[in-house]
């Protein structure tokens, strides 16, 4: 299970276990983590959690929040990410998400991503190794992302992670979401939400069908299932 663990100038203050959905940090009493100091907000931010995935997010705090060093609105959770909330240090620890190396061959698309392996590590864990293996040699159907406009236009990489950032770091960032009823698409960082067939995703996971078109910031990305 994740968990944060919260420190100030050395000193570990809170061991928390992310085992609800949303908690909040701030210097208001009523928040899950109080952080008694002026610069901090009175609700400052929060971490949302769905199943082995978190997010840290601003509440539009006074002074803001800063992972492993670079000021986010919204961020999607690393294992050993370091969030700073004024001079308070709150480390997320995930064994269960891991980072791997994209294919070489997807390196062309145009603009940078990340991609996340959480299946495998999962299965690991509970000792599903034999039997995600299996699963995962059964044939199924390939997404694929396909690049409309810009310099990589008419580029395309397969989905084969769970988890798949796109976009710019520090531009628009967006997180598609790989589960057993479909792909979902949300809203990670930036200052607007991306659009899919021109309309705001909002703040939610919004779904993906074959033929939307996702637009990061002017950049169209066409999601397809073939």
């Amino acid at each position: 299970m994740a968990k944060i663990i919260v420190s100030r100038d050395g000193q570990l203050l809170h061991e928390m276990p992310l085992d609800q959905e949303r908690i909040t940090i701030g210097r208001r009493p009523q928040n899950d983590i109080v952080l008694d100091t002026r610069s901090v907000s009175a609700s400052h931010a929060a971490i949302v959690t769905i199943r082995q995935d978190s997010f840290v997010e601003d509440l539009n705090s006074t002074n803001g929040i800063l992972v492993n060093g670079e000021p986010v609105s919204k961020h999607y959770l690393q294992n050993h990410d370091i969030i700073r909330v004024a001079n308070y240090e709150i480390r997320y620890f995930n064994p269960a998400v891991r980072r791997v190396t994209a294919p070489a061959s997807s390196s062309e698309l145009g603009f940078p991503r990340t991609i996340f392996d959480v299946d495998s590590a999962i299965a690991a864990q509970r000792g599903e190794t034999e039997i995600a293996t299996s699963l995962n040699s059964r044939p199924a159907p390939q997404a694929v992302l396909r690049i409309r406009t810009g310099p990589g236009a008419g580029k395309e990489m397969i989905i084969t992670k769970s988890l798949t950032t796109i976009g710019r770091p520090g531009v628009q960032v967006a997180l598609i979401t790989r589960r057993p009823q479909g792909f979902t698409i949300t809203h990670v960082e930036g200052e607007g939400f991306p659009l899919v067939d021109g309309v705001s995703i909002g703040a939610t996971a919004h779904p993906l069908v074959s033929g939307n078109v996702v637009d990061l910031s002017g950049t169209e990305v066409e999601f397809v299932i073939r």
